[in-house]
């Protein structure tokens, strides 16, 4: 009985010990569901932020351009006023005012001053090369300055 008895409390004793194990692994099975959870919930805030951080950036992106285009107006606009305003201005003033940039060599090349430039003829433009658009351009605001 006592050898019985001794097997008996060996064996609850292995039980008792096989429980807390059990419960020991149970419990940090479950801190580690928690902190997997944790893990999760923090990885979804931060991809939130990082959406919410983007799309902030792109707005920021939209608003500078614009921005940005309206300053150009804005310079193009005084250029063209100072032109219109400014008789006697220089031949780079006509160019900006009639959008003349990729003609500006040809201008330069025959030493076109603006003064010369107001005195150009459709036959000088032609000599010069310049497309009908262009010369047309031109002659238009020719002649709305001579009147």
């Amino acid at each position: 009985i006592n050898s019985l008895e001794t097997m008996v409390c060996d064996v609850m004793t292995k039980l008792d010990r096989v429980e807390l194990c059990t419960r020991t692994q149970s419990a940090s099975k479950r801190v580690s569901v928690k902190r997997s959870r944790h893990k999760i919930s923090l990885k979804m805030k931060m991809a939130r932020e990082q959406r919410f951080i983007r799309r902030q950036l792109t707005s920021l992106d939209s608003k500078i351009s614009l921005l940005s285009r309206q300053m150009n107006r804005g310079q193009r606009d005084s250029r063209r006023d100072s032109a219109r305003s400014n008789p006697d201005g220089s031949i780079d003033d006509v160019i900006s005012l009639l959008s003349l940039q990729d003609y500006r060599g040809v201008l330069e090349a025959e030493a076109i001053s603006r003064d010369d430039f107001y005195l150009l003829t459709k036959a000088d433009l032609v000599d010069m090369g310049l497309p009908v658009g262009v010369r047309r351009r031109i002659l238009n605001h020719i002649q709305q300055r001579n009147h």
